[in-house]
């Protein structure tokens, strides 16, 4: 099978728990796949692989900096192979018309900051992890979530998950069956 690099960016952990499920998914297809948390490695050479997909969350309406230096620096060599780019937010969680226009937002200055029209966007809802927080980020993320959500979530004791992993899966196998697909053709 092909050989995949899933390279990203978390802050609490969310992210990483995405690409494993992904990662998994690929994996038990017979895909050798290469993960690169994008804080602590970067791997050099994104082109030598059959797929890239690159996952980062969005902390104040923003990518985590290495994510978007890392694909500013490769945008060439993820655009010449089957890509994806996974977004985690809270706001994927609400599907209304404003939602969906501010993550729309979002990952647009993403491509315009870095150059990449990645071939997919998936827009994964992230966590809420009050026990990741410090004191005064708990106070924040209960008060933009208060205003949101009608007061759901807000229960500080408690960590809230809204990822569909079944959805993550589904996507990495597709994906990888894109990849499979283009290297048949090539």
């Amino acid at each position: 099978m092909a050989r995949i690099l899933i390279a990203y960016g978390t802050r609490q952990g969310q992210t990483t728990r995405i690409v494993d499920e992904m990662t998994l998914a690929l994996e038990s297809a017979g895909h050798d796949v290469d993960v690169h948390n994008l804080k602590r490695s970067r791997p050099d050479a994104p082109g030598s692989y059959g797929g890239v997909i690159v996952a980062a969350s969005v902390h104040a309406g923003k990518y985590e900096y290495e994510v978007r230096h890392w694909v500013r620096t490769h945008v060439a060599e993820l655009d010449a192979g089957p890509n994806a780019f996974v977004s985690v937010s809270l706001s994927a969680v609400n599907h209304d018309a404003q939602s969906v226009a501010e993550m729309d937002s979002v990952v647009q200055r993403f491509r315009d900051d870095t150059g990449w029209d990645p071939d997919c966007v998936v827009r994964c809802a992230g966590a809420l992890v009050y026990s990741k927080y410090n004191w005064l980020l708990k106070r924040v993320m209960r008060n933009i979530v208060c205003k949101q959500e009608h007061g759901q979530f807000t229960d500080m004791t408690r960590d809230y998950d809204f990822t569909d992993f079944a959805e993550v899966r589904r996507f990495a196998r597709t994906f990888g069956d894109a990849v499979r697909r283009a290297r048949l053709s090539a």
